[in-house]
Parts: C-alpha cells; sequence; structure tokens
C-alpha cells in the first residue's frame, strides 16, 4: 500500500497485490468502496486541513501533521487532525490482507520530481505512526 500527499493537496492511495495495483483510492476514485469521502479541498474544512505556507514562513509553524488508521476494508487519512479522506467498504479484491493487518508496518519514504516551474517544497519527518494507540493521537 503507498499514500502521496502532494502539494496540491489530492491526496492518494494505491492498495497492491504481489503482481497489480487492486485499488486506487483519491478524491476521484473510488476503488469500488461503498463510502467515499474527501480526499481533496472540496470543502472548507478540508481547504482549512492543510496549511499554506509562504516562502518566508518559519518551518515550525508550517508543518503539517498525517495520520493514516487501515483497516481490512478501510483507510482514512487525517491532516492536523481533520479527517481529509476516508474510503470504506472495499471489495474483497482490494481489502488489506490479514497479514498486514498482524504484522510490523514498515514505513518508506520515496519522492519523485516533475519538470516545472521552480518549486520550494519543505519536508520534515517527525513521528510515524500507522494505526496508532488512541492515547497517543
Amino acid at each position: 500500500m503507498g499514500c502521496a500527499f502532494p502539494s496540491d493537496r489530492l491526496s492518494e492511495c494505491r492498495i497492491y497485490d504481489n503482481e497489480r495495483i487492486t485499488a486506487n483510492l483519491s478524491a476521484y476514485a473510488s476503488g469500488g468502496a461503498a463510502n467515499v469521502f474527501g480526499g481533496g479541498p472540496t470543502s472548507e474544512a478540508l481547504r482549512n486541513a492543510w496549511r499554506l505556507c509562504g516562502p518566508a514562513d518559519p518551518d515550525t509553524v508550517c508543518r503539517d501533521h498525517f495520520r493514516i488508521e487501515l483497516a481490512h476494508d478501510a483507510v482514512t487519512i487525517f491532516v492536523n487532525g481533520v479527517r481529509y479522506m476516508e474510503h470504506r467498504g472495499l471489495p474483497p479484491s482490494a481489502q488489506l490482507p490479514d497479514e498486514l493487518m498482524r504484522s510490523s508496518v514498515y514505513v518508506y519514504f520515496a519522492s519523485w520530481a516533475y519538470l516545472v516551474e521552480a518549486t520550494v517544497a519543505r519536508v520534515h519527518w517527525g513521528r510515524i505512526a500507522v494505526n496508532p494507540d488512541p492515547l497517543m493521537r
């Protein structure tokens, strides 16, 4: 499974099996989920969930907090405590396997670049939590 949090605030996740993508989850792709919420800045609450900072703003006030909660048939993303995207009721072909839900989860960071206008991106990773204990949120 992989999720992206691009600067356009159109979050997306993909679920994979051993050979292919089994579900695309975003504001524009349901992945076959029975219930879909958010994924982009489509309401005032979702527009305000992400911090929008300028080049002169200090890093310490521009850090967003992302939380991902995984269930067999659901993926939920929170941005700064706001439920930002949720896909619940995934079809059997896209559900997260028992092995993932019972095992340690390893988080990897990656990035890619497109040839676009010069842009400044600041990334600061602190604590990573997948399905955190409710007391640690």
